[in-house]
């Protein structure tokens, strides 16, 4: 009687050594995928910017057309883990990397959509309308801008203490808003900003505040990634970041 396997193990696919499993490979190329869509997000951000400050309308449409680049991306790349998810059914590390690559690659979204948010601020100006927006909300997203920068760069090389240390950016921004509708609030009032110009100025503020927020939540997830601490929330819970 002929021997039969117990198993239908094949040797040729068994992880080996040294050598990439199927799986790492793929999530190699997904993280390429992020890293490229997380370069657009920021390109989104200081084009949306530049726009700000030079109301410039054709600009400001530039960045809500390129927004759908990012959007169709973000679906195609939560559609790949799930794939992953499903077909390979990884655990401990493998998992968290794809688990971060879906939340990070939500928030690059959102990002993006943030920055058409400041685009839209431009386009809602009157015709002829050309403010002399707050400085305050000029200085927020020109310390916006090498924030995502450096969040992008942490994001590519994985770098834990690189984000560990952008952690708390946030609340230089707050500030800034904070300032941003004092400064609304007084140039209404003494006319050399109109009601409508206050308004959108606020909106821009918002938007960029929430960029760098979004830009925060990454930093956390990548010091997860690198470290497998969770360290979101950890400052209101009282525990060391």
């Amino acid at each position: 009687m002929p021997n039969t396997p117990h198993s239908a193990y094949d040797e040729s696919t068994a992880p080996r050594p040294g050598h990439p499993s199927a799986l790492a490979e793929e999530v190699a190329r997904l993280n390429d995928r992020l890293q490229r869509e997380a370069v657009v997000a920021v390109e989104l951000v200081e084009q949306a910017v530049r726009a700000l400050r030079s109301c410039d309308r054709a600009l400001a449409s530039e960045v809500r057309r390129r927004d759908t680049e990012v959007d169709r991306e973000e679906i195609r790349i939560e559609e790949e883990c799930i794939r992953l998810i499903a077909l390979h059914q990884p655990v401990a590390r493998d998992l968290r990397s794809l688990m971060i690559v879906i939340k990070v690659n939500a928030d690059l979204e959102r990002i993006a959509d943030h920055a058409t948010g400041v685009a839209k601020a431009v386009a809602y100006l009157g015709e002829a309308e050309r403010p002399a927006w707050p400085r305050a909300l000029l200085d927020l997203g020109e310390r916006v801008i090498p924030l995502c920068h450096d969040t992008v760069r942490a994001l590519g090389q994985r770098d834990g203490a690189a984000a560990q240390s952008l952690i708390g950016a946030d609340k230089t921004l707050d500030r800034l808003t904070k300032k941003v509708v004092e400064e609304v609030e007084s140039a209404i009032a003494d006319g050399s900003l109109s009601r409508r110009a206050g308004l959108l100025a606020f909106r821009a503020s918002r938007d960029l505040e929430r960029i760098g927020d979004l830009c925060v939540n990454i930093c956390e997830d990548i010091v997860y990634a690198d470290t497998g601490r969770i360290v979101r929330h950890a400052g209101k819970l009282g525990e060391p970041g």
